[in-house]
């Protein structure tokens, strides 16, 4: 599956198929995995603005050694989706940084009175109603895991996965329920 995303949302792991928008006219060799930070920083100097990704080839949702701690799980039941419950865990776990990541992007954008790019707000709200399809249970309890020094981040992302699970149980939608979660991301920023 392809999938447009802006250079400051990409995580290692991801794999670029092609640059979609760039500054300037520098050539760049396009395709390949993402392995590093540093090979997102290498693209941002080079200009490159947004990129085209193939999920099916990325491994930025794979297993991580600091999510071992599920791999013990009972794994006979797989979801609809063809997940196991660990899986469903890691995915929603994963999605829920990816989230804070643009979350505290933005957040600091809006304060320094820059413009906001709300491209990554939308790009993330369809991952949330996607994986509130494919995982709902798993991510819903990844709302209730919480750290303190993060409750800020954590509060609208959790309003967001809620609104749109409650809205998934009412059979809204999913151009609805983008909004609702998109909404839900940016209850807490004032201009």
């Amino acid at each position: 599956m392809l999938e447009r995303v802006n250079v400051d949302t990409l995580l290692p792991g991801m794999f670029i198929v092609k640059v979609t928008k760039q500054r300037g006219n520098i050539a760049v060799a396009s395709a390949g995995k993402i392995s590093s930070e540093q090979d997102i920083v290498g693209l941002v100097a080079k200009g490159i603005l947004q990129v085209q990704i193939d999920l099916t080839k990325s491994t930025h949702l794979d297993t991580d050694d600091e999510l071992s701690d599920f791999d013990d799980l009972d794994d006979t039941y797989i979801n609809a989706s063809g997940l196991s419950y660990s899986q469903q865990l890691k995915h929603s776990l994963n999605l829920h940084d990816q989230a804070k990541t643009i979350h505290g992007r933005l957040i600091k954008r809006v304060a320094k009175s820059k413009i906001a790019d709300l491209e990554d707000v939308n790009t993330i709200t369809q991952q949330i109603v996607r994986n509130a399809f494919d995982c709902d249970d798993a991510l819903g309890i990844v709302t209730m895991l919480k750290k303190d020094d993060e409750y800020f981040l954590e509060h609208s992302i959790n309003c967001a996965i809620l609104m749109v699970i409650f809205g998934r149980s009412l059979e809204i939608e999913k151009s609805t329920l983008r909004h609702l979660g998109a909404g839900a991301l940016l209850m807490d920023i004032y201009p």
